[in-house]
């Protein structure tokens, strides 16, 4: 009887096989799964069809959870070095100064994709891929790898090192009249609704007659309607990352390098599409750092313990009180102070948030302008900053993998974490259980890991939200 083995490795017996007989092996006695839409009179002799064969089933990603400063970024230039001469590496990363670390201190040869003359970055990624440079990149282009790079990237034998979760899903907020930057208004989306040409699915997704070719103003929408990647909410888009990146096969081995990452964006989604994934810890075995299979709650107490010693929240009542529970019409308390909607909504409180920023920094922690750092949402920056607050000190609430503020000890987190309402009902459709508590704790460490902490130092906190401050707390307290 002919083996799965025979056909990834044929003899010239068996490169007589029929396509008939190929496909018997569809569900093989060992469970794995070769997608039935593969076009085996192309590919079942080439070298790309060992890593098609193993299918959505059978690649498993490798998810690095751990702790910030744990060495993961170590592990991996480590583990790139000592494997360049049989790999080929993709390296993505948030920041163009970490790609220059991985160029800086890997032994092979990387390569960051630069515009040129008629080029775009696009462009030279794609002339790279082909030529098979190890390359180090940014998330931003990552997100736009189109059909003609996967295409590439499963005729060679690259190992995908991700540096932080992605953007695989984002909002996408559309108005009743297109504007410059927007795919589509809902009045265009609508008429489209009305005539057929677009409809919306089951869980939400958009689909497109394969007759309709759009018009030229609603190019990109149509172009993501097309490729399954837009999902229709009451009053936005979702899009979402092509899943097919992962699960065909296309590189040899795919790591995630994060933390918490039960209670982020990138897990739900590899749950909504089957995605499978195992986690590991880095450790220091000999003077190396290796990965080994994840120890959970063994190294979390003593991160939890290690922030309990270094960060001093400050917990009166004066600064507080604007992240305090309101109270509605009903009696009931909830607790969205210092929320996306509750900064749109409460605009003369801004000056108070800065007011006690200010105070804060100046008078409770006497701290100077280049020990801060502080937050708030992006569209509210503005109306925040002050003299006495430089924006040149504002991180983003969703900052992770820099090691540029790694100095600074005085810290200020005036926001109050959610999910964007979209995001959850689209994990919702896809029958996946999110947890919006987790998601705004781990946003919180990561950004605090952005400061003096992850280099062992002390660093006072003010967090005046009362939800944000009482998560950490008792996450510290191990209750969560």
């Amino acid at each position: 009887m002919k083996t799965l083995d025979k056909i990834l490795r044929p003899t010239e017996e068996d490169r007589a096989w029929s396509n008939r007989e190929i496909k018997k092996f569809i569900h093989c006695s060992d469970g794995t799964k070769i997608p039935a839409e593969v076009d085996w009179s192309i590919i079942k002799h080439t070298r790309e069809m060992k890593r098609v064969a193993r299918g959505k089933n059978y690649q498993r990603v490798k998810v690095v959870d751990a702790y910030p400063g744990s060495g993961k970024t170590s592990w991996a230039i480590e583990y790139m070095n000592t494997h360049q001469e049989r790999q080929q590496f993709i390296y993505i990363t948030p920041f163009l100064d970490e790609c220059q670390r991985i160029v800086d201190f890997c032994d092979a040869k990387f390569v960051q994709p630069e515009y040129g003359r008629n080029r775009s970055k696009l462009d030279h990624i794609t002339e790279l891929i082909e030529k098979g440079y190890n390359i180090a990149s940014t998330h931003s282009l990552f997100r736009k790898f189109d059909s003609h790079i996967r295409k590439l990237l499963a005729t060679r034998n690259y190992t995908l090192i991700i540096d932080e979760s992605l953007g695989v899903v984002d909002n996408i907020e559309i108005s009743d009249y297109k504007k410059k930057s927007e795919l589509i208004s809902k009045n265009d989306l609508n008429v489209l609704l009305d005539l057929g040409l677009v409809t919306v699915g089951k869980d939400g997704t958009l689909a497109t007659d394969s007759m309709f070719k759009g018009f030229d103003s609603h190019r990109d929408f149509t172009e993501l309607v097309s490729r399954k990647e837009l999902y229709f909410d009451t009053s936005s888009l979702v899009w979402t990352f092509p899943v097919n990146i992962f699960t065909e096969g296309l590189f040899k081995k795919v790591y995630l390098l994060t933390y918490q990452f039960e209670y982020q964006i990138q897990a739900w989604y590899y749950k909504s599409h089957g995605v499978q994934y195992d986690k590991y810890d880095v450790v220091m075995v000999n003077g190396n750092y290796e990965i080994v299979k994840n120890r959970g709650e063994q190294t979390d107490r003593a991160f939890r313990e290690m922030f309990r010693q270094l960060v001093n929240i400050y917990d009166k009542d004066n600064l507080n009180a604007i992240g305090d529970p309101g109270r509605l019409e009903n009696k009931r308390m909830i607790d969205n102070a210092l929320s996306k909607q509750w900064y749109h909504r409460h605009p003369e409180k801004h000056k108070q948030i800065t007011n006690n920023i200010v105070n804060y920094f100046n008078n409770i922690v006497k701290s100077v302008g280049n020990t801060r750092i502080w937050t708030c949402f992006k569209d509210n920056k503005n109306t925040i900053k002050s003299k006495e607050l430089s924006v040149k000190n504002w991180l983003p609430v969703n900052c992770r993998a820099t090691n540029e503020f790694g100095d600074r000890t005085a810290l200020a987190y005036p926001v109050n974490r959610y999910l964007n309402p979209s995001m959850i009902r689209f994990f919702h459709n896809k029958d996946v259980e999110i947890d919006s508590d987790g998601f705004a704790l781990a946003e919180l460490i990561q950004w605090i890991m952005r400061s003096a902490i992850r280099n062992g130092k002390s660093v006072n906190l003010y967090i005046p939200s009362h939800r944000m401050r009482h998560l950490l707390l008792d996450w510290i307290d191990g209750k969560i």
